[in-house]
């Protein structure tokens, strides 16, 4: 009987520490104060111990636990915590049986981790595995649950990460088709309307880089703005909704010429990485695309403030991002470009070698499969020519033609880019 009671209370224990831990987490999404996360996991961590082994509401706890982890992961960029958070859930639904109604969130949850992991480190292996839970999850839903359009939301999403690696456009089309279909079920004034505009704007905007599409890229602006201005001032998501409506708006200037675009953009940049601070894993890509935006309109104006800026910044975003971090390569390959403009300006050779050093890089560090390799091949031909143009270097020639051949050879014959 002792016994009894004694897992009773421990049960009873583990449950209210985890309702806290919630409630907690709850608020933290609102006010993203540290303190706040640091105490979910606390309680999640004690609920998860204080719960016996064979008791149903661990696998609970645990993927509680894997979630805060998780957020904290993407607040500080720690990947111990993005592993623990793996792990905790993968016990959980170690934990849970086939068919149980809490299959398919687990699935869900698992899919997200991994896709984190993926953004972090390149690994095609988690990214497969993300798309395949997430898959699982929508076939798991259950009759009268209302979270099948998040779970097709998160799909579409790892859909497009795949097409950004692979450039496969019958997953951007599946992504769009999940985003719209999502959307069109989420009714007017809905707190999670804004994201999945957002995310649709994204994959609209990747159909118009890759077909030239207007009518895509003119939606993909519209929806950046609705879901900019439905999003209240402080909200913790707004910095992203101003970059990506920054990206568009710079990306409709480049096929336009219109300054109040870039102008547009560059504030949008700027206020996302105000509102971005310091350590943020974040903030790189923010000072990289700021850099982007700012080399544009020196393009147009001449400026040279702008362009020691976006130097300035991108160098600082290559300097913030570890080696082994995929979107290193997206910064360098930034910088370079930067940095060739200089010597464009003012003739000196330094910056050249450098800008010639970080193509060669970035093209080591892209595989031969990327859809991206086409473009760092024809960037690192046109800073060799410029190389050659200076030396005269028969072997600098060589090479140009070499690799600006290779990316004609990679680019599909429909591609935007292939007549530029």
């Amino acid at each position: 009987m002792g016994a009894r009671i004694t897992r009773l209370l421990e049960v009873a224990r583990a449950n209210e520490l985890g309702r806290l831990g919630n409630h907690l987490m709850n608020r933290y999404k609102q006010t993203r104060n540290l303190e706040d996360l640091e105490a979910a996991i606390n309680n999640a961590e004690e609920a998860v111990n204080a719960t016996p082994e064979d008791h149903s509401d661990r696998a609970i706890w645990l993927c509680n636990l894997g979630n805060y982890l998780s957020s904290r992961y993407e607040r500080t960029g720690n990947l111990e915590d993005l592993a623990a958070a793996i792990n905790h859930t993968e016990r959980a639904m170690e934990a849970t049986p086939e068919g149980h109604p809490d299959r398919g969130i687990q699935l869900y949850t698992l899919g997200g981790h991994l896709s984190s992991r993926y953004e972090r480190t390149g690994n095609l292996e988690d990214l497969e595995a993300a798309i395949s839970h997430a898959e699982a999850a929508v076939k798991a839903k259950l009759k009268g649950r209302p979270d099948l359009e998040e779970r097709l939301s998160n799909l579409g999403s790892y859909l497009h990460q795949r097409y950004e690696r692979t450039g496969n456009l019958e997953d951007l089309g599946t992504a769009i088709n999940h985003a719209e279909t999502v959307l069109k079920a989420s009714p007017e004034g809905h707190l999670y309307r804004a994201t999945l505009l957002n995310n649709l704007s994204g994959y609209l905007s990747s159909r118009y880089e890759r077909t030239g599409n207007l009518e895509d890229q003119e939606t993909a602006i519209t929806h950046a703005e609705t879901a900019l201005r439905t999003t209240p001032e402080g909200h913790p998501d707004r910095a992203i909704w101003l970059c990506k409506l920054g990206n568009t708006l710079s990306s409709r200037y480049e096929r336009t010429g219109n300054l109040e675009d870039l102008g547009a953009a560059i504030a949008h940049a700027e206020a996302a990485l105000k509102a971005t601070p310091e350590g943020h894993p974040y903030r790189a890509g923010r000072l990289s695309n700021l850099g982007g935006h700012l080399s544009n309109r020196y393009e147009r104006t001449g400026n040279m403030e702008d362009l020691e800026a976006a130097i300035s910044h991108a160098e600082t975003a290559v300097n913030a991002t570890p080696e082994d971090h995929p979107n290193r390569t997206i910064w360098l390959n930034n910088l370079g470009g930067h940095l060739i403009s200089r010597y464009e300006r003012s003739g000196n050779l330094e910056d050249l070698e450098a800008a010639i050093i970080h193509a060669e890089t970035v093209l080591n560090a892209t595989p031969e499969d990327h859809p991206d390799r086409a473009i760092r091949l024809n960037n690192l031909g046109g800073y060799l020519s410029s190389r050659y143009e200076r030396t005269g270097s028969s072997e600098d020639l060589e090479a140009a033609i070499t690799h600006t051949e290779s990316a004609l050879k990679a680019t599909p014959k429909d591609h935007p880019y292939r007549t530029v």
